[in-house]
């Protein structure tokens, strides 16, 4: 409706045909939000971040698992290093039952027997080095001797040979060459006056020998 005042106003009313309010479904719903949630109004729920203690135990735990699979490795490649050794060692030094220890120890005894043996074979094979051998053959009027002496280092008592030839067989030497084979120095004598056939080959050859190595 319009009305007129005095100084020619205009005044508008507003009337409301609806005095009764509105529901208050906005306060409503607030009101159950807030019923929902114990810990009310806007606050989120935030995941609890571990503690410094419990980040300890985990890199400790961690730890404990990488030292038992180490561990395990190192006991691992023990036995197989272990089956391998055992493997090379004689029967005689691994009978009955036996821990690891004990293995170790009878490794160590072979060891020091192949040592042993090593050293005695050297001396053997030294000393047939120093001796010379003997081919003696039948030459004509004659024979003729070739000797391979030791090694080289040793000096050959060539002047004892010659005693041997000349004053016990009453033999004339016709020439006496040295040749040098590998580390071994080969003498080819020559010697004259008396049958071949009559001679005891195996006699003088020992008569070298004795003459040589005594």
């Amino acid at each position: 409706m319009f009305s007129l005042k005095q100084g020619d106003e205009l005044v508008f009313q507003i009337q409301n045909n609806n005095p009764k309010p509105e529901p208050q479904t906005i306060q409503q719903d607030l009101v159950m939000s807030q019923a929902a949630s114990p810990q009310g109004g806007n606050k989120r729920l935030r995941k609890k971040p571990l503690s410094m203690g419990e980040d300890n135990k985990d890199e400790e735990r961690s730890k404990k698992i990488m030292h038992r699979e180490i561990e395990r490795q190192r006991r691992q490649e023990m036995g197989q290093l272990h089956g391998s050794l055992r493997s090379l060692l004689p029967l005689e030094f691994i009978k009955g039952k036996r821990s690891i220890s004990d293995h170790m120890q009878q490794a160590v005894n072979y060891i020091n027997h192949l040592q042993r043996s090593i050293g005695e074979l050297n001396i053997k094979r030294d000393k047939l080095n120093k001796i010379p051998n003997y081919t003696i053959a039948p030459c004509f009027d004659g024979v003729e001797i070739i000797i391979a002496s030791g090694l080289i280092e040793e000096q050959f008592p060539l002047s004892k040979v010659m005693q041997v030839l000349i004053q016990e067989e009453q033999l004339n030497v016709i020439s006496c060459a040295s040749t040098r084979v590998n580390d071994r120095l080969l003498y080819t004598i020559r010697a004259e006056g008396i049958d071949p056939m009559s001679m005891d080959m195996s006699d003088l050859q020992q008569k070298l020998y004795d003459a040589v190595c005594c």
